[in-house]
């Protein structure tokens, strides 16, 4: 969660790991964090201006996640 920030301000996270932020976000986990609709806000954004999921995305390889 504290690489959150920086991982939103880059170019273009991919859209699998934005997925997977969006659910640990909305999870009752985070039900409490004071920052939390902002980013939820950002990923839903940034989620709704990659659109479609591209080619590269389902290919790459899964990389283990902190979320």
């Amino acid at each position: 969660f504290r690489y959150l920030p920086e991982l939103l301000d880059a170019r273009r996270p991919p859209r699998r790991t934005l997925e997977r932020i969006r659910r640990f976000l909305g999870s009752d986990r985070m039900l409490f964090v004071a920052e939390r609709d902002d980013y939820l806000r950002r990923v839903s954004e940034l989620l709704e201006s990659q659109g479609a999921t591209s080619a590269s995305d389902t290919d790459a390889p899964e990389a283990p996640s902190i979320f």
